[in-house]
């Protein structure tokens, strides 16, 4: 499967693809919102009970939370709608910011790569991989799918749990990010072999190591960002939650599993 279907995703409006023309910034935000029962619906074959209780429901509450809030903030980032900023700023909900910025970082990294390769030397490398990359949005979007289908394998409810805390998380991340900054045999475009965002990365970076400007102002910029809202994210209240072999919701707290709870879903990303 290419990076181009695996992009697709059915929604009330339609197929977010290039397929239907180049989807607009509601259309994107609007899939992001609903993206978990998407995924399950379209994907696995399932359609979510919204009135569930038990372990699944917990944790689909919670993952539902994250979407829900997160296109919330991608309003105010990419639509300026300013008046959801109180509600964002001033509740629990604003501790999920950092997550809708690493989906902006996601969006402005790929329309730098889309602008660089505009304005570059036409040449056979240029043309095939402008050509073949997705749209900068589209691309984000498949970056933000990628990450939700694999917090649900993670937490437990497509596959079994292989949780990570969040100082763990930034710990991986800090390492990935500061080896990318030493480009190297990066590749332009994306492959069916690559994840949407490692092909983004790779793509930049591949950029990256023939054009300093790029490098500096969008391509280290980019690790920086990411490490920041890493780290953002490991000092949030929010826990780690996911399902064990009970079915049953299991919080983990610094790096261990403490207890299990069948608390209210608030406080949990």
């Amino acid at each position: 499967m290419s990076i181009r279907e695996q992009s697709q995703l059915k929604s009330n409006s339609g197929v977010v693809s290039e397929e239907n023309g180049p989807p607009t910034i509601e259309q994107v935000i609007y899939a992001i919102k609903n993206m978990p029962d998407h995924l399950m619906e379209y994907d696995h074959g399932i359609i979510l009970n919204f009135s569930d209780q038990d372990g699944d429901g917990q944790l689909l509450s919670a993952i539902r939370d994250e979407y829900r809030i997160k296109a919330q903030w991608l309003e105010v980032f990419w639509l300026d709608r300013t008046e959801l900023l109180f509600e964002l700023t001033k509740t629990w909900k604003k501790h999920y910011k950092p997550f809708a910025e690493k989906t902006n970082a996601f969006w402005e990294l790929a329309r730098s790569v889309r602008i660089w390769l505009a304005e570059a030397a036409p040449d056979a490398r240029t043309f095939f991989a402008a050509a073949e990359l997705p749209k900068p949005l589209l691309w984000a979007f498949m970056c933000e799918r990628y990450l939700c289908e694999t917090k649900l394998k993670n937490s437990g409810y497509t596959a079994a749990a292989r949780p990570k805390g969040k100082g763990k998380m930034y710990e991986l991340a800090c390492l990935r990010y500061d080896e990318l900054e030493y480009v190297h045999n990066f590749k332009f475009g994306s492959s069916a072999l690559l994840p949407p965002i490692q092909a983004l990365e790779q793509t930049s970076g591949a950029i990256a190591q023939c054009d300093r400007d790029f490098r500096e102002a969008h391509y280290v910029h980019y690790h920086k960002v990411i490490k920041r809202c890493f780290r953002a994210i490991e000092r949030l209240p929010l826990k780690t939650i996911f399902l064990n072999e009970e079915n049953t919701v299991q919080i983990m707290d610094k790096g261990h599993d403490t207890r299990k709870s069948k608390a209210d879903k608030k406080g949990f990303g």
